[in-house]
């Protein structure tokens, strides 16, 4: 994304009889910013081998309204986005999630084993 602001972002996974994935980014700019984005999706995550291979996508077998969208986020504001994946592959598996922001990036990647 060229001409955006990075927002510090982190990843958490958790296992149990689902792989729940968990976003979170932080407007740490010392003042408020508005996200824009270019449809109504405004966050995405995928799965994939350690090799690359994609094993699953949130955003895979859905569609969005194409609308341009904005979403403020305060200074010191937390943005927090949860998804569920049901495993369909074992293993050491790497998610990533991300803003799909044109106008502010933030990105996550975490590693688990999925036994």
């Amino acid at each position: 994304m060229h001409g955006t602001q990075e927002l510090p972002a982190t990843l958490r996974v958790t296992l149990d009889s689902l792989v729940t994935l968990t976003l979170d980014v932080v407007n740490v700019v010392g003042t408020p910013v508005v996200l824009h984005f270019d449809d109504a999706q405004q966050y995405d995550f995928v799965i994939r081998t350690p090799e690359g291979a994609a094993v699953w996508q949130w955003s895979a077998d859905r569609s969005f309204l194409t609308v341009l969208t904005t979403r403020a986020l305060a200074v010191g504001e937390h943005l927090r986005m949860t998804e569920s994946w049901r495993p369909t592959a074992h293993g050491p598996l790497v998610a990533e999630g991300w803003l799909t922001s044109s106008s502010h990036a933030a990105r996550a990647v975490s590693s688990f084993v999925v036994r």
